[in-house]
């Protein structure tokens, strides 16, 4: 397979502010790259304190409870379509604050496990290709 540039260039407006990506019927979550320069320097800095020099001292747990905090604030931008069951059994939308996504990020491993594919896909995250049309 030929490797084309103009298909395999980033788009620095999607690595940061992310891209609605769909988790659900009625559920779509806004998603930046693991690339976006935010969150990059974020981790950098946390792993520097946070984490053991060896890396193999590294656990899955450590590095959820380093990593979550901030995935809600550089990578998980947006949400529609989550609720709360209040105790009368109504539902109440549940608007997104950085808070608020890592805690579930924290309680839901298949939120979390999405997030985190679709933080590593690339494609993404590419310049749209041109359409045929405008370049005829």
């Amino acid at each position: 397979m030929a490797f084309i540039l103009e298909e395999n260039k980033e788009d620095e407006s999607k690595l940061s502010q992310g891209v609605w990506q769909e988790y659900d019927i009625d559920v779509r979550l806004k998603v930046a790259s693991a690339n976006s320069p935010e969150y990059r320097k974020a981790l950098k800095n946390v792993v520097a304190k946070k984490m053991p020099k060896n890396r193999k001292l590294w656990t899955e747990e450590k590095l959820i409870e380093v990593q979550m905090p901030i995935i809600a604030e550089h990578i998980l931008k947006d949400w529609e379509g989550i609720f709360t069951r209040a105790k009368d059994g109504t539902l109440k939308a549940v608007k997104y604050k950085p808070e608020t996504g890592l805690v579930y990020l924290q309680e839901s491993r298949s939120l979390r496990d999405f997030v985190v594919d679709r933080m590593t896909a690339d494609e993404n995250y590419l310049v749209e290709a041109v359409d045929d049309a405008v370049k005829n």
